[in-house]
């Protein structure tokens, strides 16, 4: 009996000490999420301010205090890092409307492209789910888990009804993709990504060389990537030895960023199409050239993100994205919430590409 006793007694032990130790363990992984805040975040909160009681708290804390500030699991940072890698994908860069839509956007030969979605295309009913209930990462989720997606919108240019299945496959996201239109040639920069980007673009930018239609830059559907690689880009039409864009810190210190001169490709001038999508990396690039008179902006207003943020991998496979630095203009003036302003504002449909181009074609004559 005393042998029984004892031996559910040290059962109970080891029950209570894993219990205890997971506690401390979350509480140690919180802690280690507040110290990084503390240490990396532009604002420098002090440490005693960030809520560790909980996870819930901490990542409300953390959007509370920078919107552009999250908090990624292990599965979710994962997904982050594998946004543009050959994963199972629908070929097709997406973002939410205002309206709780989701737009989008297929590539060339994808596997929306392929099934006919070739069109910009306002998506209401994924999988009998409406869009306006999901997010962009529970959409993630659904393509990565489902075998097909019955899609159900309208077409963005015409307005007609779209119906189709869409079976997720392996698919290479393009950076930069060709595109040949009536009276332009079209280069859709997808997104930034150091060395990358300036490769893509440079590669595509020697071919046109000797082209004498214009050329257009399409970033309506870029949400910008790594503030380094549009600075590479931009100095693949500047060559002047001036600020493209600086780099301020929490110390106060400010870092400029040069154009470079023994990289220029691209001589002639050119135009950029720009939306309300467009940001950060993307707006850095365009406000650049846009204000050394390279470029001809047409569109909408863009977001107006002008802050930096780096990623911080944890210990545990988790990883905070923080908001380290503020972005100033090659004018040295802080342009967060000021969107670039076109120098030709477009008021009819942005996503219909030819119209656009044909009325840029009014404009430039």
């Amino acid at each position: 009996m005393n042998s029984s006793f004892k031996y559910i007694q040290q059962i109970i032990s080891l029950v209570f000490v894993a219990i205890f130790s997971s506690i401390i363990l979350a509480n140690s992984d919180l802690d280690t999420l507040a110290r990084t805040i503390h240490i990396h975040h532009l604002n420098q909160p002090a440490l005693a301010e960030i809520p560790t009681v909980s996870i819930n708290a901490l990542v409300n804390y953390l959007h509370n205090l920078d919107p552009h500030s999250d908090y990624y699991t292990e599965k979710a940072y994962n997904q982050q890092k594998n946004q543009i890698n050959d994963t199972e994908k629908l070929g097709v860069i997406v973002s939410k409307t205002k309206n709780d839509e989701f737009l989008f956007i297929p590539h060339e030969n994808g596997p929306a492209y392929n099934s006919g979605l070739q069109r910009p295309t306002l998506v209401e009913i994924i999988n009998a789910q409406e869009a306006k209930n999901l997010e962009l990462n529970e959409l993630n989720n659904l393509v990565q888990s489902s075998s097909e997606l019955k899609l159900k919108g309208k077409d963005a240019i015409s307005d007609k009804p779209v119906q189709l299945i869409v079976r997720p496959e392996k698919f290479s996201t393009p950076l930069v993709e060709r595109m040949l239109y009536k009276h332009a040639i079209v280069l859709r920069v997808n997104y930034f990504i150091q060395t990358k980007t300036f490769l893509a673009l440079k590669n595509e930018l020697t071919k046109l060389r000797n082209e004498k239609i214009p050329l257009i830059l399409d970033l309506r559907y870029n949400s910008g990537g790594d503030f380094f690689a549009a600075i590479d880009c931009v100095s693949l039409f500047y060559a002047g030895n001036n600020p493209v864009a600086s780099l301020q810190y929490p110390d106060s210190k400010l870092v400029p960023f040069l154009g470079r001169s023994d990289i220029i490709v691209y001589h002639r001038p050119f135009f950029i199409i720009i939306s309300e999508l467009t940001a950060s990396a993307a707006e850095v690039f365009a406000r650049a050239l846009q204000f050394y008179q390279r470029a001809v902006i047409l569109g909408h207003a863009s977001e107006g993100k002008c802050t930096s943020q780096q990623y911080f991998d944890l210990p545990s496979g988790d990883a905070l994205k923080l908001t380290t630095a503020i972005i100033l203009g090659p004018d040295g003036q802080f342009c967060d919430g000021q969107g670039i302003a076109p120098t030709l504002t477009i008021d009819e449909n942005i996503h219909d590409t030819q119209e656009l181009i044909n009325r840029l074609i009014g404009f430039s004559d």
